[in-house]
């Protein structure tokens, strides 16, 4: 058996599978979860296939959203339209949407954060996520970058200094760009070790320079 040590989950970048790589975590380690899972759209990936029939895609978000919400009470998901469905089935009806606007995504698709838990804001308080063309990161190192200033913005509003925050596909790791900015700390995981790579590059020079302007 796995022997949990909450060092080796904080201010990291893991490479590996999501399932596998938290199985020894404890509930409830997490004080938020932010992610933009992978679609499965057919997206060209070095290390994971993005094609799966979608009855196994099924599969993984209901193992995907279960574990989410065991390791963080809160978190939330950047999802297109398509694939909203799929995750609520999963996290349940007191679940929220939120509409993304941003030009720089693909204007034939319309965009969502997803949240849940008892923290997620309620009906009467939501807006729409309106973002601008300025201050986005143009990332050619990945096919499908998060938009920086949609983390930022998500990070800002629900999260509080020094909360560790996870995020279990993270890409070329914005998130924890991010959190560093803001006084957070962050576990961030990723299957393919070319993106956590430069994952770890961006980070490591992120936080020399915090330090530099401590």
């Amino acid at each position: 058996m796995t022997m949990f040590s909450a060092k080796d989950y904080e201010n990291k970048v893991l490479c590996g599978e999501f399932l596998v790589m938290t199985e020894a975590i404890p509930p409830g380690f997490f004080d938020f979860v932010f992610t933009d899972p992978p679609y499965n759209f057919g997206v060209s990936y070095e290390c994971w296939d993005d094609s799966f029939p979608m009855s196994h895609y099924q599969e993984l978000v209901r193992s995907w959203s279960e574990r989410m919400m065991r390791l963080s009470l809160f978190g939330c998901l950047f999802l297109p339209e398509e694939r909203v469905e799929y995750f609520r089935a999963v996290m349940g009806e007191h679940s929220l949407l939120i509409p993304v606007i941003n030009p720089m995504l693909n204007r034939h698709r319309k965009y969502y954060i997803l949240f849940w838990g008892a923290q997620a804001p309620q009906d009467d308080y939501v807006q729409p996520i309106k973002l601008s063309r300025l201050g986005e990161d143009h990332d050619e190192d990945h096919p499908t970058p998060t938009p920086f200033s949609l983390v930022r913005r998500i990070l800002m509003q629900w999260t509080k200094p020094d909360d560790l925050v996870l995020d279990p596909f993270a890409g070329i790791g914005t998130t924890g760009l991010v959190a560093i900015d803001l006084g957070r700390r962050f576990c961030l995981i990723e299957v393919d070790c070319s993106y956590c790579r430069i994952a770890r590059k961006r980070v490591k020079e992120r936080m020399l320079y915090a330090q530099k302007i401590d």
